[in-house]
């Protein structure tokens, strides 16, 4: 007897039982004589054998889509006035905008021009010379802290 159940746990390892083999296998483990060197998996088999005891509950599909089919009067969805008023503001709010932007590219017209033509050789000769003083000062202005800085670099030797 020892020996067949050995060979149908090893079998029940493998998965290789059939239905009357597990039985088996579950009354040997329901019963007192149950082998030493088996005892540490009688919980499994217990516990098998009492999931097979636990009942699910039936529910009765007839009765679920006969409650189903039971429909009282149709709802009748009505717009209420909040609705009416949120549609009314965006709409407001559209037209709105759509004036404005109109207004604006109507009031601007095309972009203000920096380009002049000048005829006179001399009058061009003096307008180029006054931009490229200010574009001069203006260099000037960010050389000054990058000599300073130099000067300080300097001071302390970093650079040889």
């Amino acid at each position: 007897m020892e020996d067949r159940i050995q060979k149908l746990l090893d079998l029940y390892w493998e998965g290789e039982t059939g239905l009357e083999e597990e039985k088996e296998l579950q009354s040997y483990f329901q019963s007192k004589d149950v082998k030493e060197e088996h005892i540490a998996f009688t919980p499994l088999f217990l516990h098998t054998a009492r999931q097979k005891e636990i009942v699910s509950p039936v529910f009765d599909t007839e009765e679920i889509i006969r409650k189903a089919g039971q429909s009282s009067e149709p709802k009748v969805r009505t717009l209420s006035t909040g609705w009416i008023y949120s549609v009314a503001a965006i709409f407001v709010v559209c037209l709105t905008a759509i004036y404005f932007f109109q207004n604006k590219t109507q009031n601007t017209g095309a972009p203000a021009s920096y380009v002049q033509e000048i005829e006179d050789p001399e009058e061009a000769y003096r307008i180029t010379m006054q931009a490229l003083a200010l574009i001069s000062g203006e260099l000037s202005k960010g050389t000054e802290g990058i000599q300073h800085g130099l000067e300080n670099v300097h001071k302390a030797n970093i650079i040889k």
